[in-house]
């Protein structure tokens, strides 16, 4: 009950900062178009990228509202007319990801990748992680890399593939059907400019913003597949012990003896007044979040990244304003639980942590014995496997090759048969267009 709770609270957290975070990023876009204001247009191009370079490396940040933004801005600022700015905007767009994307991937992921307890958390040599890190790892535009690079979120995906330490050209080949993507979300903060001269604009506005939500659930749908795909056909390749992750398997031998000991406070070892807080708050964050989440007009007012930031209202009366009265009561609310959360969990850290420490103590002297094991372990499955492993693979081609073999038989068998028809109907045919083009 102590994990669930933690998890609870956990997410309710995490849901909070996506429903709020994209909120304060139009105020801040609409800010920063008003600064933009009347300056020449390659410096607004430059100051657009590099806000959002900024807002990509973010983890809450969604790409939309950038693309939206950069639609907006370029169009109504380019000197070449709204065909050319709306060119434009795509193209910026397209470069912005693709720097952001190489930035996520070298700068935050291979950085987070040198700590052992990152890559432990985010579970590298985890059957999950080691699948994703094959389908991303194939050469060239695969469909499931494809799927994978632009399915994903933008944050977790780049950082993880730089974690992973995947080759940055790959990763920018695989994001580069993005374009399909970020074009029509572009497109739409363009179109929201010719939105006041017909009704027709605004209509294809909301057309391509939809179809380009279709895509990226089409992409996601492709993503999991490729994966599964990868766990179903390969499971040796992503179950198999590495020696490469020998100290991260250690961790998570640690973190399952440690679990399953009595090192760790239990639900029924808690006192009634600390069960009741952590009860009390999780109850408190999962009615914030799921209010905030289906009734978030009646929490927050409305203010898209073209409002005047002049007419921005924090609060006023309750009634108008970016945070209402519903809103304010959920903020303190949240607030609240967060609060009970550090209680809880403060409590529980401090009863467990002489338990724990001793009980890690002891696990260090099988520490040598385990990982020479393991290492015996990986050496021996990958000595025993791989020549299965060949052997499948070379049954596999085997089996394509004949295949092929017997297509090229009942093709030639085909073309011949055509040829003595036409021959004795009398027709004038020539070999050349009685064989087909398999030869």
């Amino acid at each position: 009950w102590i994990e669930i709770f933690s998890a609870m609270y956990a997410w309710c957290i995490v849901m909070l900062i996506f429903i709020i975070f994209p909120r304060g990023l139009n105020v801040f876009l609409s800010w920063l178009n008003a600064q933009l204001n009347g300056l020449d247009f390659l410096t607004i191009v430059a100051a657009v990228i590099g806000a959002g370079l900024l807002c990509f490396l973010l983890p809450p940040v969604p790409g939309i509202p950038v693309y939206v933004f950069t639609g907006i801005i370029l169009t109504s600022n380019s000197p070449v007319g709204f065909v050319g700015g709306c060119a434009i905007s795509v193209l910026v767009s397209f470069v912005m990801k693709l720097l952001a994307s190489a930035m996520q991937q070298k700068i935050i992921g291979e950085l987070l990748g040198h700590s052992l307890t990152i890559r432990s958390m985010v579970g590298v040599n985890k059957p999950m992680i080691r699948a994703i890190e094959a389908v991303l790892k194939q050469p060239g535009l695969t469909l499931g890399k494809v799927a994978i690079l632009c399915g994903g979120p933008d944050w977790p995906t780049s950082v993880l593939a730089g974690v992973l330490k995947c080759s940055l050209f790959e990763m920018e080949l695989g994001t580069l059907p993005l374009i399909f993507f970020i074009a029509p979300c572009t497109l739409t903060g363009s179109f929201y400019l010719k939105s006041t001269e017909s009704a027709v604009w605004k209509r294809a506005s909301s057309m391509i913003l939809a179809g380009s939500a279709a895509i990226i659930m089409i992409m996601q749908l492709l993503a999991a597949r490729a994966i599964q795909q990868k766990l179903d056909e390969e499971p040796w390749e992503v179950t198999q012990p590495l020696p490469q992750n020998l100290h991260l398997d250690w961790l998570q031998y640690k973190a399952e003896r440690l679990h399953a000991s009595a090192a760790l406070m239990r639900w029924s070892q808690l006192p009634r007044y600390i069960k009741f807080v952590a009860i009390l708050g999780a109850i408190i964050e999962v009615a914030v979040a799921q209010g905030f989440y289906w009734r978030g007009s009646r929490c927050f007012g409305e203010f898209r990244v073209t409002d005047d930031i002049s007419s921005l209202q924090l609060w006023t009366d309750g009634s108008e304003g970016l945070i209402l009265t519903y809103g304010a009561c959920g903020l303190a609310a949240a607030a609240t639980g967060i609060l009970c959360l550090i209680v809880f969990t403060q409590y529980v850290k401090r009863k467990e942590a002489p338990k724990v420490a001793a009980f890690l103590l002891e696990l260090e002297a099988e520490e040598e014995e385990w990982k020479a094991k393991r290492l015996a372990e990986a050496q021996a499955s990958a000595e025993v496997q791989q020549p299965v492993e060949e052997a499948r693979r070379a049954s596999i081609l085997d089996v394509s090759l004949s295949v092929s073999a017997g297509d090229a038989a009942n093709a030639a068998a085909n073309a011949v048969s055509r040829l003595s028809r036409s021959l004795t109907t009398g027709a004038s045919v020539t070999a050349a267009s009685a064989i087909p083009a398999w030869t």
